[in-house]
C-alpha cells in the first residue's frame, strides 16, 4: 500500500476510459482514493465503478486538500484538466502528481513542475510477457509507483520524464522493423526454391535465435561477415540477390553500413562495393524508395534477363 504523511485522500482528474487502463480496480485506491471529477459530470459515477474505489464530486473545488492527484485523460485535454485544476486552487496542497496512461504523452504547462513537490508519469510499458509499467520521473516517484502497484522493482521501467520521445523510439525500432526484416529473410529463402511456408518458419527461427543470442550474450555474439569485414562474403551475397531480388541487395547494403555505424564500426571497407552496387543498382534503389514490394516474382525476374 501506498505509504502517506498526512490523512490526505487521493483525488482523481479524468475524462479517459479508466477500465482500460491499470488503475481499474487497482487494490492500493481501495479506501484511499476520494474524491472522483470529471468535467462531464454523467460520466463520473461510472468512472468510480471502474475504479472501484472513490466518490463522485460534481464540482472540482471539491478536490482540494488532495496530497495525491491522478490524472487521467487524452493528451489533448490533459493540460486544460491541469490548468483548471489551477485555477481553482486544487493544487495548492497536492504533493505528487501522477499523469497516468495517455495524459504522459500531454504538453504540460511549463510552471506546472513548480507547483508540486513531485511529478511523473506511469503507464503500461508495452510487448512485455509480464505486465511491466513504464515510470519516467525521480527515484522519489519511482518509490511511490512501487507502493502503489505492489510489484518488484523488476517490472518498473524507469526513464526520466523528459525523455518519453526516446522510449517511444525504441519501441518504435523493436515494433516497425522485425517484420521487414522476416518479410526480406523470406524472399531471400523463396528466391533460393524454398517453399513459402518453410521460408517463413526458417526465417523466424533465425531472428528468433539471433535476438535470443544477442539478449544474453550482448555485442560478443555479432561475429559474422559484418563483424570480420569478410569484403568477399558480403560482395558474394550482394551480387547474387541482384540477379534474383535487386531490392533486397539496396537492402543488404544499406543496412550494412548502418549496422556498421550503428555497432561503432567502421564502413570504409564496404566503400568499394557500395560503388560497384550504386553503379548497377540505381534503379532498384529508385524502385525501393517508391515503396514497391521487396518481393520479386520468378516469372518478373525471367522476363527481365529474356530482356538484356
Amino acid at each position: 500500500m501506498v505509504k502517506r504523511k498526512h490523512n490526505h485522500a487521493a483525488g482523481f482528474l479524468g475524462t479517459g476510459v479508466v477500465s482500460r487502463t491499470f488503475l481499474a480496480n487497482l487494490p492500493a485506491l481501495n479506501g484511499w482514493l476520494g474524491p472522483v471529477f470529471s468535467p462531464l459530470n454523467r460520466a463520473t459515477p461510472r468512472v468510480v465503478t471502474a475504479l472501484g474505489a472513490g466518490h463522485t464530486v460534481l464540482s472540482i473545488e471539491e478536490m482540494r486538500g488532495c496530497e495525491t492527484l491522478f490524472v487521467c485523460a487524452q493528451p489533448e485535454e490533459t493540460a486544460t484538466l491541469l490548468d483548471l485544476a489551477r485555477r481553482h486552487c486544487v493544487l495548492h496542497d497536492v504533493d505528487t502528481v501522477v499523469l497516468v496512461e495517455h495524459s504522459s504523452l500531454a504538453e504540460l504547462p511549463p510552471d506546472l513542475p513548480s507547483m508540486v513537490t513531485d511529478l511523473g508519469c506511469l503507464s503500461v510499458f508495452p510487448t512485455r510477457r509480464k505486465r511491466a509499467y513504464l515510470v519516467e520521473g525521480s527515484l522519489r516517484f519511482r518509490r511511490f509507483c512501487q507502493n502503489l502497484l505492489d510489484v518488484p522493482i523488476s517490472r518498473l521501467v524507469v526513464a526520466r520524464r523528459e525523455a518519453r520521445v526516446m522510449v517511444d523510439a525504441g519501441i518504435f525500432l523493436a515494433e516497425e522493423f522485425c517484420l521487414p526484416l522476416l518479410e526480406a529473410t523470406q524472399s531471400a529463402f523463396v528466391a533460393a526454391g524454398i517453399a513459402r511456408d518453410q521460408a517463413r518458419e526458417m526465417g523466424a527461427e533465425l531472428l528468433r535465435e539471433s535476438i535470443e543470442n544477442a539478449h544474453f550474450a550482448g555485442r560478443k555474439r555479432w561475429t559474422g561477415i559484418l563483424h570480420t569485414r569478410d569484403q568477399r562474403r558480403l560482395g558474394e551475397i550482394v551480387q547474387g540477390l541482384q540477379r534474383e531480388n535487386e531490392l533486397l541487395a539496396n537492402l543488404v547494403m544499406s543496412f550494412s553500413r548502418r549496422s556498421l555505424a550503428a555497432m561503432g564500426k567502421e564502413t570504409d571497407w564496404i566503400n568499394g562495393l557500395r560503388a560497384a552496387f550504386d553503379h548497377n543498382g540505381s534503379k532498384a534503389a529508385e524502385r525501393d524508395e517508391s515503396g514497391n514490394s521487396l518481393e520479386v516474382s520468378p516469372r518478373a525476374r525471367t522476363a527481365k534477363r529474356g530482356g538484356h
